[in-house]
């Protein structure tokens, strides 16, 4: 890099880290301090690394949240396959009877319960994260009770919404 000069800086002992994927503590970080014209850019260089990710434990609002997140990208993805499937629906009787046939089957309840409770959830979620913008169950204990209500509100409501335990 032009110009800048780079100094290792040990923090004090005072300050510790904790890593919450590894659960180590380190007291010792040292920081590469880059300085660019009166600006100085820190960065650590001796940060743990944990990258199996099969083995790092998410709190349950973590989990919500990538749920939000496939949901998301899911509604996405099924959108123009809906919209295909309402469109034949109402392009006549014998396309309602198509779109009426592909539903009975197996694999079309399949998805349209998997459609629901993307969508359910999606929603439970948003509304959860508008709250969290309004400051209402920003606690530790009250946001993960919420990220608990959403995972376990949303299945039920899909079948309620599908029809299967009616």
């Amino acid at each position: 890099m032009r110009g800048g000069v780079t100094k290792t800086i040990v923090a004090p002992q005072q300050f510790l880290l904790q890593s919450t994927r590894t659960g180590l503590y380190s007291s010792e970080l040292s920081y590469n301090c880059r300085f660019f014209g009166g600006l100085a850019l820190a960065s650590t260089t001796h940060r743990p690394v944990f990258l199996n990710l099969l083995q790092i434990r998410l709190p349950v609002p973590g989990l919500m949240s990538i749920g939000h997140r496939i949901s998301g990208v899911a509604l996405v993805i099924a959108t123009p396959f809906l919209a295909h499937w309402l469109a034949l629906s109402l392009s006549g009787p014998e396309g309602f009877m198509r779109a009426a046939a592909a539903l009975q089957a197996l694999p079309g309840k399949l998805l349209f319960f998997l459609m629901a409770w993307g969508l359910l959830h999606h929603l439970f979620a948003g509304i959860r994260y508008l709250l969290l913008d309004l400051d209402v169950g920003v606690d530790r204990p009250t946001a993960r009770a919420s990220a608990w209500a959403v995972l376990v509100a949303a299945p039920p409501a899909a079948l309620l919404l599908t029809g299967v335990l009616l």
